[in-house]
């Protein structure tokens, strides 16, 4: 099965997404004939080519009076002969990945513009029930701050709760989790709520776990007749789940606190020992990472511990 990892991460590391067939290749590996349909030629030519040994800088564009081109190294390096296709720029096509990305969520497209460069823009509307639509939108940070922005940026576009796309997680921090909670979105990645499969793009079951998660983080609730096709939730599993993060976190506290008082004793000013991230907690305990979002958003709890433990003070006091 293809793997479009390389694909959302190329997203993230050049969010114009713009690149020679070559460098595409290069990115995209083995599954560049499966995402064809997402990318499309810009009509536009580049004027540097990768270097071919993968490291130093890159090769000049030369066009000679007599109509050939050629990629030329200013450091005494390679230079290669590429015929016009080579260098013509392929840029993800947007609007092709919109549509894809709706139909494999079960969305309504949307048909607004899509603006450049594409940073943030609404995928479609997420329909529950008749008369609830929610927006989903897609966000391509450079940067965690950047990434803050976009989210509020779709709330205030939405004037209600919103779920934001991104193609992975590398972004994700806890401010950018604060953010979100605070306006009432999600953020989605689409590493893990997507897979490409023999008949295309397809939602996997992390989606309707997201979606539960943006139901309890908006508030939201349906009658009876709501289901959504997801099957009923396992509560007495995901309460497992909370409570091996809980535990998780107590060890954490307590070692912190054991490293704050050995300092005191030692006549040394006390420090914080670094609070771990959310999905490391995860992998401590063998949780995937839509289980620990999923937690974190479902148990005031565990998230007012995860507070405590980034407090020097209140960690001091811990089972006082």
């Amino acid at each position: 099965m293809p793997d479009l990892l390389k694909l959302w991460r190329f997203l993230e590391a050049r969010p114009t997404a713009a690149a020679v067939p070559a460098e595409w290749r290069a990115r995209v590996g083995d599954d560049f004939a499966d995402i064809d349909s997402l990318i499309s030629p810009s009509g536009m030519d580049a004027t540097c080519y990768p270097n071919p040994r993968g490291r130093g800088l890159p090769l000049d564009i030369v066009r000679y009076p007599d109509g050939a081109i050629a990629a030329v190294s200013t450091d005494g390096g390679p230079q290669l002969k590429l015929n016009p296709s080579d260098i013509e720029l392929h840029k993800a096509s947007f609007p092709a990945m919109r549509k894809i990305l709706a139909k494999a969520l079960s969305l309504q497209t949307s048909h607004e513009s899509i603006p450049a460069p594409a940073k943030l823009f609404r995928v479609g509307l997420w329909e529950p029930k008749p008369a609830a639509a929610y927006s989903v939108f897609l966000a391509i940070a450079e940067s965690p701050a950047e990434l803050s922005a976009a989210v509020h940026s779709a709330a205030r576009d939405a004037r209600k709760p919103c779920i934001v796309l991104t193609p992975t997680r590398v972004r994700w921090t806890d401010d950018t989790d604060a953010v979100a909670a605070s306006v009432k979105a999600v953020l989605a990645p689409l590493d893990e709520i997507v897979q490409m499969n023999s008949g295309g793009l397809a939602a996997t079951a992390a989606w309707q776990e997201y979606l539960s998660g943006f139901c309890r983080q908006a508030d939201l609730k349906f009658t009876s007749s709501f289901t959504n096709k997801r099957p009923p939730r396992k509560r007495a599993g995901f309460a497992a789940k909370i409570e091996l993060l809980r535990n998780e976190l107590i060890k954490h506290i307590k070692s912190a606190k054991d490293a704050a008082h050995t300092a005191v004793q030692a006549d040394l000013e006390p420090k914080l020992l670094p609070r771990p991230k959310k999905m490391d907690l995860g992998k401590r305990v063998d949780l995937k990472p839509y289980d620990v979002t999923r937690c974190f958003q479902d148990d005031s709890g565990l998230r007012q511990l995860w507070r405590f433990a980034g407090n020097l003070h209140d960690v001091m006091r811990w089972g006082k």
